[in-house]
């Protein structure tokens, strides 16, 4: 970015400075090969970091995970303290921890649910992407209930499966 607008700055520059001479058919060249590169390194940058639409998926996927995570605390904690597994989203509700249960940031609706025995349970995405699609580094996961837990997903509906390990998440004393 820098360098383009060094260029544009020379440019304008050179262009004040300048008397018409000769020169002009090679200022014409020059023009067309800087819109020429400044073009190319805008196509390469959407190869390299993807577009701008596809970025703003990818945003709301990982947001959609850090939503069933939180939800997935909230529901070990629960059965942690009471030794059964909630009926829905309303009972984790708590407005004195403050605790309110997430929505999908894109079209607000709240995620799906679905209790499967007295230690399993289901949590349910819309997706807009595959998890694979993000490039580089994957954003790190959280130290804690999630041990060796599975985020990855395909493009559409995904439900994550969990099993409550008893011994990982004993009564409180």
């Amino acid at each position: 970015m820098l360098f383009t607008s060094g260029l544009i700055f020379g440019y304008y520059l050179w262009d004040v400075r300048r008397e018409f001479s000769a020169a002009a058919p090679k200022l014409k060249y020059f023009i067309w090969f800087v819109c020429g590169l400044v073009l190319a390194i805008v196509v390469a940058g959407f190869f390299l970091i993807g577009s701008p639409a596809k970025k703003r998926i990818s945003r709301f996927d990982q947001q959609r995970i850090n939503n069933l995570q939180s939800i997935q605390f909230a529901i070990v904690n629960y059965w942690t303290n009471k030794r059964v597994l909630p009926e829905n989203f309303s009972v984790l509700e708590d407005p004195i921890s403050g605790y309110k249960t997430p929505t999908d940031p894109q079209t607000n609706e709240t995620y799906e649910y679905n209790v499967k025995g007295n230690e399993s349970f289901e949590l349910c995405a819309v997706f807009g992407l595959p998890s694979d699609f993000e490039i580089g580094p994957k954003p790190p996961r959280p130290v804690g209930g999630d041990y060796n837990q599975n985020w990855d997903h395909i493009a559409g509906r995904v439900c994550f499966e969990r099993k409550i390990d008893q011994q990982l998440y004993p009564p409180p004393k």
